[in-house]
Formats: C-alpha cells, sequence, structure tokens
C-alpha cells in the first residue's frame, strides 16, 4: 500500500513542482525541450499517463504546452509476431493464427541444418526466398505467405525433428506514414541509384537474388557505410549503401546489379503497442481538462 501511495505522491510532487514553475514565468520552451527529449520513456509517458488523471496536478494550461509533443508519441503502423514450429520434414508445413497477413517472414533453424537465415517478403516472386549467406536466391517455394501465417517446405526450411525460430512482420506501408516497407528494385548499372521507401528510414536490409550476403545500414551508421549478418568487416566504401534521405536511401554499384528485396525499418515511431493506446487516453484527458 505504501508503495502505491508513493508512486502517485512523487508523479503529484513532480506535477506540482513543474506546473508551479510554468506559471511562475519558468521558460515554457525548456519544458517543451524537455518533453521532448523524455517522451519516448515509456516510463515517463506512464507518469503522465497517471498524472492526467487529476486536474490538480495537470491543469488545461499546462495541458496545451505539451500536447503537440504528447501527439508525436505514437504507436508503430506494423505488426510483429514471433514463434517457433518442430520441423517434420513434408512438403507442407503451415504456420497461422499470428493475427495478421504477414509481409515479411525471417527464420533459422536452430542448428546448421539447412542453408541457415531464410527471409521471405510479399515483394518477392511468391516461389522465391532470399538465403540470407552468400546465395543465390532459392525458388523451391520454401516459404510462402498467408493470409494469417505462412507454409514451410522442403529441408531448408522445414527440417525433420529439428526446431525453427521466427519472426513475422505485417503492415507494410510505403508511403509518408509509414513505419515499415518491403519493396524491391531492379538495378541499373550506374554509380548509385536512389530508392524511394516514402519515409526516412533508420534501417535498410538489402538481399541481391545472386550469391551476395544480405547487407544492411543504420541511421546510427556514417554515410557509405554497410554491415552484414555473417563474420565479413563493415564495408565503408559506399559500393553497397551511400545515403539515406528523407524518402528513401541510396545504394552503389554492387547492389545495383541484380534484383534486390528490401525491408526498411523506421524506428523512431516503433512503439509498444500499449503506448499508442495510452497516448490516446492521455490527449483524451486534456480535451476534457481544456473544456
Amino acid at each position: 500500500m505504501w508503495q502505491i501511495t508513493k508512486k502517485y505522491f512523487r508523479l503529484a510532487l513532480v506535477g506540482v513542482v513543474t506546473l508551479s514553475l510554468f506559471l511562475s514565468g519558468f521558460p515554457s520552451s525548456f519544458l517543451v525541450e524537455k518533453i521532448v527529449e523524455y517522451r519516448q520513456d515509456k516510463n515517463i509517458v506512464d507518469a503522465l499517463y497517471h498524472a492526467l488523471k487529476d486536474p490538480n496536478v495537470i491543469d488545461k494550461g499546462f495541458g496545451n504546452v505539451i500536447k503537440p509533443e504528447v501527439q508525436k508519441a505514437k504507436g508503430a503502423t506494423f505488426s510483429l509476431q514471433t514463434g517457433y514450429y518442430m520441423g517434420n520434414g513434408g512438403a507442407g508445413q503451415s504456420i497461422t493464427g499470428l493475427g495478421f497477413k504477414p509481409d515479411m517472414i525471417l527464420l533459422k533453424p536452430n542448428t546448421n541444418a539447412g542453408i541457415g537465415s531464410i527471409m521471405k517478403t510479399s515483394a518477392m516472386p511468391v516461389i522465391n526466398s532470399a538465403v540470407m549467406g552468400a546465395a543465390t536466391a532459392d525458388t523451391a517455394s520454401i516459404i510462402t505467405l498467408g493470409g494469417d501465417g505462412f507454409t514451410v517446405a522442403g529441408a531448408n526450411a522445414n527440417t525433420a525433428n529439428i526446431g525453427h525460430s521466427w519472426i513475422a512482420f505485417g503492415g507494410s506501408d510505403c508511403t509518408a506514414s509509414g513505419t515499415f516497407c518491403v519493396g524491391s528494385f531492379t538495378g541499373t548499372g550506374a554509380a548509385t541509384l536512389a530508392v524511394s521507401t516514402g519515409f526516412k528510414p533508420d534501417l535498410v536490409i538489402v538481399k541481391r537474388t545472386t550469391a551476395v550476403a544480405a547487407n544492411w545500414s543504420s541511421s546510427v551508421m556514417a554515410d557509405n557505410h554497410a554491415q552484414f549478418f555473417s563474420a565479413t568487416t563493415n564495408d565503408t566504401t559506399g559500393v553497397y549503401f551511400t545515403t539515406t534521405t528523407a524518402t528513401g536511401f541510396t545504394v552503389g554499384l554492387p547492389t545495383m546489379l541484380r534484383l534486390v528485396f528490401i525491408i526498411l525499418l523506421r524506428s523512431k515511431k516503433w512503439r509498444e503497442p500499449w503506448m499508442s493506446v495510452r497516448i490516446r487516453e492521455m490527449l483524451s484527458m486534456i480535451e476534457v481538462l481544456q473544456e
């Protein structure tokens, strides 16, 4: 009981002190900057969620200040599910019950069986799956996407008596409002090529259909840098990736020589599902307090 009381007492105290500073002329820009800095922390979001329940902690004046920043803490627009299955060695085993239509599957046997990690996206030809190592695309329909799951077949994706771990993503949206996108492009042979995704990606994964290892780049990496999923030194020459842009990314010559498959994530909007629900509730409460 004391722990609960102590929690709400601290929330109320923080709110009262902050409000007092605001009403006494303390620079509101400083408060907004702090909210921008901390709004991605789920602990801060939880604190605001509880504090907003009490009009004695946050009044409508302060609500007007924080509302624009609270609105930016939006939830992800894609779905994610993980799982595990035991291979049966058959021609087809269905994994269902995801709760959404997958746009991307990543799976890996728990041993060195098969061909290692495999990726399948909705942007690929139906029969194709990408081998994440330095191998050409598999065209034997070893992973087939469905409306509520996927089907695996053959020794590489359904090895008998071997466990397989998988990750599924759904909700590909290659527009400005998207946070996850799968796609493909065909190289032109030019020195570089700009690929449009609709938003500025924080993570890009590319795999050629030929025997070139999958590579990736993130927003924390310097321009011209690329990493790999294998024991390979990162590339810094720009031959795989050069830069990311406000609406996509740019690749170098080797990546452009063949059809490749891309997966992009905008991590700045990647939030736990509860956050979008909490934010909606918080905004509703702010609207009530402002009436």
